[in-house]
């Protein structure tokens, strides 16, 4: 028999630790719901569960739970329940005039991830502790590989020249540039000179009349033999 703590909720010490059948109606009572509640929670908070796992033993410890079966409970305990569950990863929309035991039933219908939003992290930490490796204060947002090899080489050109691993870096990446246009032209059928026409308008003019004319050499009159 599990040890019945102290409360500030009425419960049943005989039937604390123990499953409840929730389809024996006489069975749903407050202080068996009550110890119900208090029990699982305790399993939950020593097993240290969060986000995934939390969500999971809820919609597991209360399947088919109901609205009316939620409502049975002390109000308050409900509200526990709430906040232990969202300030432990559990996403729970929360909307004015919304009843706890509403807001828990709808937990049970939900997807087990979640994608937390900027706004909902900061509406969860702004009422107490947001215990989930959703929180970029408590749990920093780990590098994806491809971030981790760019810190790593720029690491490795610190450590080269410690003096200018910025000026490195841009003189890379300007080389690289210059490879990749230099491997296009190449490839591009374009006639010769048709860079330097498209470039320089008027190239062929300038570059033609800048060029001495040529001339054929004239021919010699035949000399006479001589004697």
């Amino acid at each position: 028999m599990a040890n019945v703590p102290n409360s500030n909720y009425v419960l049943n010490p005989a039937l604390y630790g123990k499953d409840i059948d929730i389809n024996n109606s006489e069975i749903l009572t407050k202080p068996n719901i009550n110890g119900y509640i208090i029990w699982v929670m305790k399993i939950w908070k020593d097993s240290e569960y969060r986000n995934e796992a939390l969500i999971e033993a809820f919609q597991e410890d209360f399947a088919e739970w109901t609205t009316e079966i939620f409502d049975v409970a002390d109000k308050l305990l409900l509200r526990d329940l709430r906040d232990h569950l969202r300030k432990n990863g559990v996403f729970i929309e929360c909307k004015p005039g919304i009843k706890y035991a509403k807001q828990l039933e709808n937990i049970l219908k939900q997807d087990v991830n979640h994608n937390w939003t900027e706004q909902e992290i900061e509406y969860v930490s702004n009422r107490g502790i947001f215990n989930s490796r959703f929180n970029p204060k408590m749990y920093p947002r780990q590098n994806s590989p491809e971030e981790i090899i760019g810190i790593q080489e720029s690491q490795c050109i610190g450590e080269i020249h410690p003096q200018a691993p910025e000026k490195l870096i841009k003189e890379r990446e300007f080389i690289s540039h210059f490879v990749k246009k230099e491997n296009q032209k190449n490839f591009d059928p374009v006639p010769e000179n048709s860079y330097c026409e498209s470039r320089r308008p008027g190239w062929r003019l300038s570059n033609q009349s800048s060029q001495k004319p040529k001339f054929e050499n004239p021919q010699t009159p035949d000399r006479k033999p001589t004697n």
